[in-house]
């Protein structure tokens, strides 16, 4: 009896052990897995021109990586004394590592955002050429002017049967979406996503900028995001810089590989405390007796561009 005991005994442990193997494992794998999103990817990037621009758009890709449905990401660049598309080469590079073909625009330069859509067109007459690109799983992607003007772009290549797949846009600390009307919105179909700095309360652009555009895109999925930092520079910089900056990192990185891979894996793994709602801004918002920052674009002489559409972004339901 003694002898069987002891047997028993050394069975239960060698089966916790292993069932504690097992767990630890899987917790191993499951932590890598979401860390990765924040990481570098595996492949080696490069950039075309190396020193100046083609055409106003720069290209980073990897060789290794090219396959005509790889996934395509449109960046652009932000407004006025905002820098240039070079300043944001560090997000640029990073996305192109996960094994994206990036395509960055210098459109910044005016409000109507068919400027940023011609050079657009300019940079997949020479990748489908040079590369056979289909750009059917499309995402665009940008900081303040460019952001707003990300809306537009997505439509104008939806439009020409590109993003077929697979489409995401990602507006960062987003301002207005110029020349887009109401039924532009409303017949948009993509996965939208807000990121806002400074929290709720953001950093000058206007949150009821990205509140109208979130209540105008009825078929389109709508997810809003904050983070602490209180610079609407963040996104900026180049790599070694944009490798510390992990939030940021994490969210656009694990949207962006939801959107491609048709899954909501990465967009569940981002942490509660980034994740925020319409209501919860509209909530701050009219808690102000007078907002300061400015809806309706005097203040760079946005309006008369405005003008020329029909979306009052000052308008709060």
């Amino acid at each position: 009896m003694a002898t069987l005991s002891r047997l028993l005994i050394q069975q239960n442990k060698l089966f916790l052990l292993t069932f504690l193997l097992l767990i630890f494992l899987g917790c191993t794998d499951n932590k890598t897995t979401v860390n990765n999103y924040a990481e570098l990817g595996e492949h080696k990037v490069e950039k075309y021109p190396t020193k100046e621009l083609k055409d106003n758009y720069i290209l980073y890709y990897a060789p290794k990586a090219i396959s005509p449905d790889m996934p395509v990401v449109f960046f652009l660049e932000g407004g006025g004394e905002a820098p240039k598309i070079t300043h944001y080469s560090g997000l640029m590079h990073f996305l192109a590592s996960k094994g994206y073909f990036v395509i960055g625009a210098e459109s910044g330069e005016s409000y109507d955002s068919t400027y940023a859509s011609n050079i657009f067109e300019k940079a997949i007459g020479y990748v489908t050429q040079e590369y056979g690109l289909s750009l059917s799983k499309l995402a665009v992607m940008g900081h303040s002017q460019g952001g707003g003007t990300s809306f537009y772009v997505m439509k104008h290549f939806q439009s020409l049967g590109y993003a077929s797949k697979a489409s995401l846009i990602v507006s960062i600390d987003g301002w207005f979406s110029f020349n887009m009307n109401k039924k532009d919105f409303q017949g948009l179909n993509t996965t939208i996503a807000h990121i806002q700095m400074n929290g709720i309360k953001g950093t000058g652009t206007d949150p009821r900028i990205n509140l109208s555009t979130w209540n105008l895109a009825k078929k389109s999925k709508k997810l809003f995001f904050t983070l602490p930092h209180n610079k609407h520079s963040y996104v900026g910089g180049n790599l070694n810089s944009l490798l510390t900056k992990k939030d940021l990192l994490y969210i656009i990185s694990a949207l962006s590989n939801d959107s491609f891979t048709n899954n909501d894996k990465g967009y569940k793994s981002i942490p509660k405390q980034y994740k925020t709602d319409y209501k919860d801004i509209v909530n701050v918002l009219k808690t102000k007796e007078s907002y300061p920052a400015d809806c309706a674009g005097k203040s760079y002489n946005a309006h008369l561009q405005l003008t020329l559409f029909d979306i009052d972004y000052c308008q709060l339901k």
